[in-house]
């Protein structure tokens, strides 16, 4: 899953793979937020950190 099929998607579906991947806090974030938090997710599960410069 990538930035740009992420960005597609609902607010909705954005929350049930985040709510899937017991993301703390999904239900009050924005949709531009939600994104970077499921690709933060994403990378950390596989072993990967993500870091804002």
């Amino acid at each position: 899953m990538d930035i740009a099929e992420l960005e597609r998607m609902t607010l909705v579906e954005l929350r049930t793979i985040a709510r899937e991947a017991e993301i703390a806090g999904y239900s009050r974030l924005k949709k531009e937020e939600l994104i970077l938090r499921i690709l933060r997710d994403t990378a950390e599960k596989q072993g990967h950190q993500l870091r804002g410069g």
